[in-house]
């Protein structure tokens, strides 16, 4: 093709438009296809990935309905975990479904989902991946969550009653909407500090031509203390501000956890907007008399 471009003949000029156009055409056809997700996709995924689902024999999908549309039901096995499957032609026939969800109130209004609610104590996700839309439920025991007061009774609880929990939202972030993940880091001479930014960006032309667009981005922050004498941290107060904004947070730094490698995890902040995975942070760590301000850069 790029040979073309050295041969001045009028007719093969033309051919070479012609070529670039269909080029053109061929590429945005396959942006499209990109964005289209087939239930079969999504199963074959999970199981390329070594998780195992069975088709319910139980659930009936005609109780389940959402925007016209009956779902695929999978069963986790040896837990109370099931996964909905809503396949819709179009992401924007996704976001209808969404928007009647959301202007019913909530997924309790469907009758499936009402009947889960009163015979026993559950938990409705709804994830977004392209066209299709996933509801993943956890049942769970409600006197166990009275019990849940620190990371280890949390991590205990979704071993418990949500062990593909972690599976799920890593296949669906990474698999099915290609998400990726950036990190910026630095440090001063007392802290160092690390932002770990996961997002997805999604471009297609919609029926009329018109270019759409959707996103979806959580920042995790974490801070790491580089001195000798952490056994007399106390309060720590950590300013910051990105592309996406700035926050504040107060910490007390003996009753946190750290990972297993020695970072704090401060919290995270995220939603749907423009995303910017090329700017910067700047951190501000207050703790007693003392205080310093560094930068973090993309790595």
């Amino acid at each position: 093709m790029n040979g073309l471009r050295y041969i001045i003949s009028l007719c093969l000029v033309i051919f070479t438009v012609i070529i670039g156009l269909q080029g053109t055409a061929a590429y945005e056809d396959q942006k499209k296809a990109d964005m289209i997700l087939r239930t079969t996709d999504v199963v074959e995924t999970f199981y390329q990935e070594g998780i195992k689902m069975n088709l319910s024999q139980e659930l009936s999908p005609v109780d389940f309905v959402i925007n016209e549309k009956m779902p695929v039901i999978y069963e986790f096995p040896g837990s109370g975990e099931k996964l909905f499957i809503y396949e819709y032609p179009t992401i924007e026939k996704r976001n209808e479904a969404l928007a009647g969800i959301y202007n019913e109130g909530s997924l309790e209004r469907i009758k499936g989902f009402s009947k889960f609610q009163e015979e026993k104590e559950c938990l409705l996700n709804s994830i977004r991946a392209k066209n299709i839309l996933l509801i993943y439920v956890i049942e769970y025991d409600s006197k166990v969550v009275s019990e849940i007061k620190d990371v280890a009774s949390l991590d205990k609880f979704t071993r418990t009653f949500a062990p593909n929990l972690e599976n799920v939202d890593r296949i669906s972030f990474t698999n099915l909407n290609d998400g990726m993940t950036v990190k910026h880091q630095g440090s001063g001479q007392s802290w160092e500090g690390k932002v770990v930014l996961k997002y997805y960006q999604h471009f297609w032309k919609d029926e009329d031509g018109k270019n759409q667009y959707e996103s979806w981005g959580n920042q995790d922050f974490y801070l790491k203390y580089l001195g000798n004498d952490s056994d007399k941290l106390q309060e720590i107060i950590c300013n910051y501000d990105g592309p996406a904004g700035s926050g504040q947070g107060v910490f007390e730094y003996a009753g946190l956890a750290l990972d297993k490698d020695g970072y704090l995890n401060l919290g995270s902040s995220g939603g749907n907007g423009a995303i910017n995975v090329n700017g910067e942070y700047n951190m501000t760590i207050r703790w007693g008399t003392e205080w310093e301000t560094f930068q973090l850069e993309k790595v």
